[in-house]
């Protein structure tokens, strides 16, 4: 009888079980955990070069992108219109030569030494100085200096210089024609031979009358612009045979006063004032007669 209550006690009572244990198959739902990284040997070895290859082409695409946007955009360009053909164009003009060359056109060259003439000869240069010039009743009377340079290469021989005065202005060309033609003028100097290298001084007068004066008026004033003219002729040839060729130097002058100051261009000489002596005579080259 004691034994029932406890076991009914026993039986009103909850049965305390132990867990469960959980079946090997079994699927438990953990909370969800993050995934380890995978590494190099988890990777599979195909889907690398793939990866890279991808990165490469959207490098390169991206590159071309940058490129087409920074370029910019060329516009077709306009045809030109036709246009008349023009006429051709010079070639550059050839640079100056040095200042101390002289180039000549064959021309030129042909006046200034005959195409027979040959490299070894006399050649003579002429210039003029006046010293004195005055007006008397015997005319005008210049007193000049009449220097010859032989600058060839031989001896000029038998040198005749003839000379005329004469009136400058209107009528100087034709003086000069009659006078370069041999028609005119005086024979002044002569001289047996004049060396290669040598210069030589001749002094002498030319004198224009006083009926062969020819003024030119202006207002009160009565000028005369003197023209002194010099020709000198020589021979030469071989330097042990006889002068058989010929050669010629002729120039002509201006006679005049330096202005003060100076200036390209002289003074005429006034006869208005009477008889006088000029205080600054000077000669400017006028005329020159091609050498031969």
């Amino acid at each position: 009888p004691d034994d029932a209550p406890a076991n009914a006690s026993a039986a009103g009572a909850p049965t305390l079980q132990p867990p469960p244990t959980p079946a090997t198959n079994a699927t438990d739902s953990p909370e969800p955990a993050a995934a380890p990284a995978p590494t190099a040997e988890d990777a599979s070895p195909l889907s690398l070069p793939w990866i890279i290859g991808g990165l490469l082409a959207l490098a390169v695409l991206a590159a071309a992108f940058l490129l087409r946007r920074r370029r910019p955009t060329a516009e077709p360009l306009a045809e030109p219109a036709a246009e008349p053909l023009a006429d051709p164009v010079a070639p550059p003009a050839a640079p100056p030569p040095p200042a101390d060359t002289v180039r000549l056109t064959p021309a030129a060259a042909a006046a200034r030494a005959p195409a027979s003439a040959p490299a070894e000869r006399p050649w003579l240069d002429m210039d003029m100085t006046v010293s004195q010039a005055r007006y008397s009743l015997m005319g005008v009377t210049i007193s000049y200096s009449l220097i010859l340079h032989n600058r060839g290469d031989r001896p000029a021989q038998d040198v005749l210089v003839r000379g005329l005065l004469g009136n400058g202005g209107a009528q100087q060309q034709a003086l000069l024609n009659g006078f370069f033609t041999g028609d005119d003028g005086l024979p002044l100097h002569s001289v047996v031979s004049i060396a290669s290298g040598e210069t030589l001084q001749l002094a002498g007068e030319l004198r224009l009358p006083p009926d062969q004066i020819v003024p030119v008026t202006m207002g009160q004033r009565s000028l005369l612009i003197p023209l002194a003219a010099f020709d000198a002729a020589y021979r030469w040839g071989p330097q042990d045979g006889d002068p058989v060729e010929q050669g010629r130097t002729a120039r002509a002058f201006i006679v005049g006063q330096e202005q003060e100051p100076p200036a390209e261009r002289l003074a005429p000489l006034r006869l208005d004032q009477g008889p006088r002596q000029y205080r600054r005579p000077a000669a400017r080259a006028a005329a020159e007669l091609t050498p031969a």
